[in-house]
């Protein structure tokens, strides 16, 4: 029986037709962060997802905990990896750097994500972090998935 990432589908649909941002309730995880699909170019290996951070996602300083933020980016990168790949494909992080630049308070944000290359065992992407209203970068990131086929 043929193995289906819910993610890859639900790009894929977003792809074939054009769409308003759409939610991303494929994964327990974007649910948690209010993940939205807002833009994607197959062509270019491009994506950009919003998302909604809330209080939740705080320490006791009042700032997003960096690990919710670099969850953000890889979500950018994988989805980024799943524009660029043939039905029943998927990609999995081998690697993810962060570089986080400023702290970041709850409420929206964007990550842009895209394809640097692809190749037949591992595709190399990068994913920038915006404030929803756009103000400022947050954080950056640059990843290794490795590919996986159809099966």
């Amino acid at each position: 029986m043929p193995i289906t990432n819910p993610d890859h589908v639900l790009m894929l649909a977003f792809l074939d037709e054009p769409h308003p941002p759409r939610v991303i309730d494929t994964n327990p995880v974007a649910v948690e962060y209010g993940a939205r699909l807002l833009a994607a170019d197959r062509a270019a290996g491009t994506v950009r997802l919003g998302f909604e951070l809330g209080t939740r996602h705080t320490q006791g300083n009042s700032v997003v905990q960096g690990g919710v933020l670099a969850v953000l980016l890889d979500f950018g990168i994988a989805f980024a990896v799943l524009t660029r790949l043939p039905a029943g494909g998927s990609a999995g992080t081998v690697t993810l750097t962060t570089q986080f630049l400023c702290a970041a308070g709850p409420g929206p944000c964007v990550v842009s994500g895209r394809v640097e290359r692809l190749g037949r065992t591992l595709a190399f992407g990068a994913a920038e972090l915006h404030a929803g209203d756009g103000a400022g970068l947050i954080a950056t990131a640059s990843a290794v998935m490795a590919v996986q086929p159809p099966r």
